[in-house]
């Protein structure tokens, strides 16, 4: 699979979980205190998951 499928898996993933813990904001507010809603922490956590694909797909 090219990594460009799977870049677009993932920030499809990405997206998919935002999109629920926006529809479940209260629940995310209390349980997380608004972490995964902040900017910073979401470009993060997808440069990480971006990262890891590319580092995993250059070591074969």
């Amino acid at each position: 699979m090219e990594t460009r499928w799977k870049v677009l898996i993932v920030a499809g993933a990405v997206v998919a979980i935002w999109v629920i813990l926006e529809l479940l904001g209260f629940l995310a507010d209390v349980v997380l205190g608004g972490f995964l809603r902040s900017y910073p922490v979401a470009l993060a956590i997808v440069a990480l998951a971006v990262g890891y694909l590319l580092g995993r797909d250059s070591k074969r």
